[in-house]
C-alpha cells in the first residue's frame, strides 16, 4: 500500500474517532432537545469542531449563518439556545474536572 493511501486511511480512522467522540459529548448534553442537538454536532463536524469546549462567540456567528444557508426548518433561535446550553455544559463539565 503507498504511504499516502496509507496516511488517507490513518485520517480517516482518526475522524471516526474524534466524530465518536463528538457525539458521546453531544448526548451527555441533556439539557438540550435531541433535534436542536443534531443540528449543533453536524455544524460541528462540518467545520471540524470536536470538542464543546471549543465553541465561542465566532463559531457561533457562524451557526447562525449555517442555520440560515441550511434553511434548517427548526426554529434559528431554539438551535442558537442549544448552542449556547451546550457550551455552558461543556463549561460545567470542565469546571467538575479542575477540582
Amino acid at each position: 500500500m503507498p504511504a499516502y493511501a496509507l496516511r488517507l486511511e490513518e485520517t480517516q480512522e482518526k475522524r471516526a474517532e474524534l466524530e465518536q467522540q463528538l457525539s458521546q459529548a453531544v448526548r451527555e448534553c441533556t439539557e438540550v432537545g435531541i433535534v436542536a442537538r443534531n443540528h449543533v454536532k453536524r455544524f460541528l463536524m462540518e467545520y471540524g469542531v470536536w470538542q464543546l469546549s471549543e465553541l465561542d462567540y465566532t463559531l457561533r456567528c457562524m451557526f447562525k449563518e449555517y442555520l440560515n444557508r441550511k434553511q434548517i426548518s427548526l426554529s434559528h433561535q431554539i438551535c442558537l439556545n442549544a448552542f449556547d446550553k451546550m457550551k455552558l455544559h461543556a463549561m460545567r463539565e470542565e469546571m467538575q474536572t479542575r477540582f
